[in-house]
């Protein structure tokens, strides 16, 4: 027999129980106090498993007959695991159909689950009804009030923001030189290193401007319409760069401020489970953000600029996140070929890359990949096999060929990779710091936010210290190196770093490295993963140079720039 019980009304006594939730943190709490939680983690996986191809037919069904920009603009379209939530709810609420319907759910007579969303609480115990008690059965005004609340505020501290920003632009960029608006437009990432020097660094499409312009291409870069604190250093390039902004007609302006969320169904179900309580979380939790408006004014100032120019082409790197769907959407509404670049690895988990069965996702005309197993996924996720192009890596290219046999200092501080993802990067700080409380034992933790979420680091339970400085500044001093749900270990690694990979047990697998095994390249799991650390760093495993040089070569191939050019230009 299963009990539900929200965090809130969870008095825990002894009896065999299990934290369903994402936040590692609020687990550890509980466990300290209610003692250690039973593990569950294969089950997600094998959920995960059987649920991935549905839910991707199922999300593209949804998103039939929607207004194409409205649905693309949305979390649940991109269904990335950092923003919509629904996935790893709807693995979750297989987990418990799966244990409800067990005479001995993992073992025992009974188990008490603690559901940490109330959204997920209501509709498991909508769809389980007798199969389990739920004595304490949360509201969700309260839920829908924050949101409501929020995404006002948001949205109202997003237009103050965009307002601002396009008063500088135009102050700025006054009496500037204007690039041509022709040839191809580049769209790339703005983020410090890239404008921290003169000119730009490109760090996911290195090379590709200047070999464009040396093919006699004109190239101008656009960037998306957020350069709040970028202005300036625009405004130095403004002969080659075309901030979205500046773009952003009035209207569009407006339309992205009051957007609503296209409305839920008013039932829906996955593979035979109730989703319609699950379905309005979603919609709610879309409201409360001002994502939505940030990317529809991105299409909209996009449609512009594409229909202002003569343009061959719109390039832009390629990881399925909204703002680069609805450039291609407003590529193909004007008539311009676009070519996505997917820059890094490809993991199945990585649901944004893939598409279901009837979905008429946006996609570029070309889509340029880094190695033959990005191929063989995007294909088999859906995307047409003609549009999928091996041009190789032009970020990871080297590192198969600069992996070296000898090893570095053993006994130096451990680095630890952060990713992206605050979830895995909570996941994984909680874990090291629940077997080493004090700090390292004779060695210091070094924590590295991703460029991308420098928050990944705030609040950590981890005693160590910060080093936000470029990867190869801070591994100095470092010897062993920890990372997760990041391509970021792949350099230590060549380099003869002893390295360590961290699998959550209980989050997807987002594995930049799946294709290597665990023989290859160590791997850990949450209860395993601070010996695991100990035994690597004072007894590394012996590199297997070939096949690792062989499995790379699937994932980073040398770069054709026959093939990068003939597709953009």
């Amino acid at each position: 027999m299963l009990r539900l019980l929200p965090p809130s009304a969870a008095h825990l006594d002894g009896e065999p129980w299990i934290y369903l939730g994402r936040s590692a943190y609020d687990r550890q709490v509980y466990e300290e106090t209610r003692g250690q939680s039973l593990a569950w983690g294969p089950l997600f996986h094998e959920e995960a498993a059987r649920l991935r191809g549905p839910f991707l037919d199922w999300v593209g069904e949804l998103g039939r007959e929607k207004d194409a920009a409205s649905w693309w603009a949305g979390a649940l379209a991109w269904k990335d695991w950092g923003a919509s939530d629904l996935f790893v709810l709807a693995v979750q609420a297989a987990v418990v159909h799966r244990l409800a319907a067990e005479t001995k759910p993992l073992g025992h007579e009974k188990l008490t689950i603690v559901v940490e969303d109330p959204w997920l609480l209501r509709q498991l115990a909508a769809s389980l009804g007798s199969k389990a008690e739920c004595p304490a059965l949360p509201g969700v005004h309260g839920e829908k009030a924050k949101a409501a609340l929020g995404g006002l505020a948001r949205r109202a501290r997003w237009a103050l923001r965009m307002l601002v920003s396009r008063v500088k632009l135009c102050v700025l960029f006054l009496g500037k030189p204007s690039p041509k608006l022709e040839g191809v437009l580049l769209y790339s990432y703005l983020i410090d290193r890239s404008v921290s020097g003169e000119g730009w660094r490109d760090e996911y499409l290195p090379g590709l401007a200047e070999e464009l312009a040396a093919a006699g291409r004109n190239v101008v870069r656009c960037t998306t319409p957020d350069v709040t604190g970028f202005e300036t250093a625009l405004a130095a390039r403004s002969s080659t760069v075309v901030p979205l902004l500046s773009w952003a007609p009035l209207s569009g302006f407006l339309r992205a401020l009051f957007a609503l969320p296209p409305g839920p169904p008013e039932s829906a179900s996955l593979s035979g489970m109730p989703m319609d309580e699950l379905l309005r979380r979603e919609w709610w939790t879309d409201l409360s953000r001002a994502s939505r408006c940030a990317y529809l004014l991105h299409h909209a100032a996009s449609r512009r600029l594409l229909a202002a120019g003569r343009w061959t082409t719109a390039a832009m790197p390629w990881e399925g996140q909204p703002q680069e769907r609805l450039l291609a959407l407003a590529a193909a509404e004007a008539g311009i070929r676009s070519v996505g670049c997917q820059h890094s690895t490809v993991s199945p988990w990585q649901l944004p890359f893939f598409q279901g069965k009837t979905e008429a996702a946006p996609l570029p005309d070309a889509l340029l990949v880094p190695g033959s197993r990005a191929k063989r996924l995007f294909e088999e996720g859906g995307v047409p096999a003609a549009r999928v192009v091996v041009g190789g890596s032009r970020r990871f290219a080297a590192v198969a060929d600069g992996l070296i046999t000898h090893g570095l200092e053993r006994r130096g501080n451990v680095l630890v990779l952060l990713p992206v993802g605050l979830d895995h990067a909570r996941q994984l700080l909680a874990a090291l710091a629940d077997r080493f409380p004090e700090g390292g034992e004779d060695f210091e933790f070094v924590i590295k936010p991703h460029p991308g979420e420098p928050a990944g680091a705030a609040f950590c339970p981890l005693k160590g210290r910060v080093d936000a400085r470029p990867l190869k500044e801070a591994l100095e001093g470092c010897g062993a190196v920890v990372f997760c749900a990041t391509s970021g270990g792949l350099e230590p690694w060549g380099l003869g770093h002893p390295v360590l990979r961290y699998r959550a047990d209980t989050l997807l697998d987002i594995d930049p490295l799946d294709v290597l095994d665990d023989a290859t390249l160590p791997t850990a799991g949450d209860r395993g993963l601070g010996d695991r650390l100990l035994s690597v760093r004072k007894d590394p495993p012996p590199l297997p140079v070939d096949r690792v040089k062989q499995a790379l070569r699937e994932v980073f191939a040398p770069v054709d720039r026959a093939k990068w050019l003939e597709a953009i230009c």
